[in-house]
């Protein structure tokens, strides 16, 4: 018999042994893949770290070619100006060389004809006093300008005066808004206490009808003359917003597709890298279940044991409360039969009597200042809602002349 069990067991120390050595080899075979995949993943960091340097040249390209761009714009707006400039003195030799050649023929003429001089002569002193006139119309009409691009400055500042005061009242008003949000918290967290409630919502009433008036006050009707030079400014403004707007949506194009290609690259990337994690986590679990394998296996009893605890817990706090509100309930009963029972019949009868009315009364003055809470909440609601709509239009009037400036 014991020959036998020692056959087994040998047997079965022989099966465990070769069991251990195909655990060896696979272990081997894991650690090497292991190994591969950490060189595999050294690889591609060192890709990711070539792309994202390529990416910062790319960029720094980019600024240069920014830069060039501007360079080569600038010179070929001096090129233009200087075109301009050569034509211009090209057209002032041309019109001089014709003057010379038309006063040669005239001396010339004058030369032949030697009578007539004085006669031109006095021709050409009431043209030049026909020019002097007409210098000075010219000098009139330039202190004339003068004058009229002082009244434009003068408009402009006041117009800007007149920005700066609407500015003003803006934030008057914002602060009234904020001040009656305050308030009106203040007066939410004061539900229960109707009387204070009602001081607190009159107080709320005054100050936002002061602070109403005040702005009210302070108010000034717009100029039409700074309106209209306002207006011009902003018409201006809009088309060199528009052509700055054009010519950033290009330069965004440019770069959202140079981001895009980066980012479906950084996104392959990322994913091959999270596949390498996916597997070696799954080779670190196999190899931590198979030393589990040959460990024993913990007991459950302490698990089932805290489970049921803390359910048998969570239904004893619901039980608790219930419990709770029937003993309050219970005690109130006890209180008002304690009540009736040590007083005489007579006044039981009467307290019995008086319950109903005293409750009624109790009613109505509930109903009264639920009323007057009502009305008064009311009240305020409108008080807001009209400062509210009153400052959404001074915002959107603001709102639109910040976007044509």
């Amino acid at each position: 018999m014991y020959e036998r069990k020692l056959l087994e067991v040998q047997k079965e120390k022989i099966k465990v042994r070769g069991q251990a050595g195909v655990y060896r080899q696979q272990y081997e075979d894991a650690a090497e893949e292991f190994q591969q995949l950490k060189e595999a993943t050294r690889a591609k960091e060192e890709k990711f770290s070539r792309l994202k340097e390529v990416s910062r040249d790319l960029e720094k390209l980019l600024q240069d070619r920014a830069q060039l761009q501007q360079q080569l714009q600038q010179k070929e707006e001096a090129l233009g100006e200087k075109e301009k400039k050569i034509y211009l003195l090209r057209q002032q030799q041309q019109s001089f060389e014709k003057q010379n050649y038309i006063l040669g023929y005239k001396l010339q003429q004058l030369q032949q004809t030697a009578g007539p001089q004085q006669q031109q002569l006095q021709e050409m002193q009431q043209q030049i006093k026909c020019m002097d006139r007409e210098l000075v119309c010219c000098q009139q009409q330039q202190q004339q300008q003068q004058q009229q691009q002082q009244k434009l400055q003068r408009l402009l500042l006041a117009a800007r005066q007149q920005q700066q005061q609407q500015q003003q009242q803006t934030k008057q008003k914002q602060k009234v808004i904020n001040n009656l949000s305050w308030g009106v918290c203040k007066c939410l967290q004061q539900m229960d206490n109707p009387k204070e409630l009602k001081k607190d919502l009159l107080l709320l009433y005054r100050s936002s009808g002061a602070a109403a008036a005040a702005a009210a006050a302070a108010a000034k009707p717009p100029n039409a003359d700074a309106a209209a030079e306002q207006t011009k400014q902003q018409q201006h403004l809009e088309a060199a917003i528009k052509q700055l707007k054009k010519r950033i949506s290009k330069d965004a194009k440019t770069h959202r597709e140079d981001n895009s290609k980066l980012m479906k690259e950084n996104a392959d990337l990322i994913k091959e890298i999270n596949n390498l994690r996916a597997e070696v986590l799954s080779l670190q679990a196999a190899k931590r279940g198979f030393k589990a394998a040959n460990r024993t296996p913990p007991s459950s009893s302490s698990s089932s044991s805290s489970s049921s605890s803390s359910s048998s817990g969570g239904g004893g706090g619901g039980a608790a409360a219930a419990a709770a509100a029937a003993a309050a309930a219970a005690a109130a009963a006890e209180e008002a039969k304690a009540a009736a029972a040590t007083k005489p019949p007579a006044a039981a009868a009467a307290a019995a009597a008086a319950a109903p009315a005293a409750a009624e009364a109790a009613a109505a003055a509930a109903a009264e200042a639920a009323a007057a809470e009502g009305s008064v909440a009311a009240e305020c609601a409108k008080l807001i809602d009209e400062q509210q709509k009153e400052m959404e239009k001074m915002k959107s009037k603001f709102g639109d002349n910040s976007e044509d400036n």
